[in-house]
């Protein structure tokens, strides 16, 4: 009889890891899940961190959202392309990103930058934390931005 009851442990187990890992699956970098924006068109936004790295100050990269184009730069080079947005799910894709080739004489802008678009590369979920800040969720790291005027964390 204490096979059946190890069994039933081990599956209720089985079962609180898969749910833990489902709620944290949908959280934000803070833990906390978020809301997604109802639109990115017409919004601007500047990186306060990408993959865990401050940009340097006065070399933020930078996104700006049309209807179905983004702009803006990666902290050296200018970048630009499509992207599609689903407000339900958060679920944000660039497209055919294409990036001016200027070179950075400064190393830790061009590692920001390198982060920054490996970031963007792949499926992100886009969510809205408590701040206002626009936080883009991916696997190769996690970017947050604020609006344009928001004091900066550069050094």
């Amino acid at each position: 009889m204490r096979r059946p009851a190890r069994q039933a442990g081990i599956l209720v187990i089985a079962l609180l890891v898969v749910v833990a890992g489902c709620d944290s699956a949908d959280a934000g970098p803070s833990g906390a899940a978020g809301t997604h924006p109802a639109s990115l068109a017409g919004t601007s936004w500047v990186v306060l961190t990408v993959a865990g790295q401050t940009p340097v100050a006065g070399a933020a990269p930078s996104l700006e959202f049309s209807d179905v184009r983004v702009g803006g730069s990666g902290g050296c080079n200018r970048v630009g392309g499509g992207y599609r947005y689903d407000p339900s799910t958060g679920r944000l894709e660039f497209a055919d990103l294409a990036m001016t080739l200027v070179g950075c004489v400064d190393d830790r802008r061009n590692r920001v930058e390198t982060a920054f678009m490996q970031a963007l590369n792949g499926p992100l979920r886009a969510d809205l934390d408590v701040d206002g800040h626009l936080v883009l969720v991916g696997s190769a790291g996690v970017i947050v931005l604020a609006p344009p005027g928001q004091p900066l964390a550069t050094d």
